[in-house]
């Protein structure tokens, strides 16, 4: 007997996050960013190199970036900075263990950096 309702369960936060990841670094990939060849200097070997371009991270790599995050932003343009510091925002306030009260707009806020982000 399940503890949750499988109704009331819209997506697991994991799953968000490698969504959001996704679409990030796809982004990346299409404007040859400075970016993506950070990813590629921080996992290195030419396997990951398929997995850069398609955007498929798990949970581990994420984490791995969201260590590096300072470094990894200074590599970016300032749509793409703006849309990384609203990805980190959404994970640590919204996806994690503690809802923040203003989740609303961090979403919204991440939302609009990815839109940005896709317009340029």
């Amino acid at each position: 007997m399940p503890l949750v309702d499988p109704n009331k369960i819209l997506l697991p936060p994991l799953h968000i996050k490698l969504g959001l990841m996704k679409t990030f670094v796809k982004q990346l990939g299409k404007r040859e960013s400075h970016g993506l060849k950070f990813l590629q200097d921080l996992f290195g070997s030419s396997k990951i190199t398929a997995k850069l371009k398609e955007g498929v991270f798990d949970g581990p790599e994420i984490r791995r970036v969201l260590c590096c995050s300072e470094a990894f932003k200074a590599t970016l343009n300032t749509s793409e900075a703006e849309a990384w510091s609203a990805f980190c925002e959404v994970v640590s306030n919204f996806l994690g263990n503690n809802r923040s009260e203003d989740y609303v707009d961090i979403v919204e806020r991440l939302i609009g950096a990815y839109h940005h982000m896709g317009d340029e």
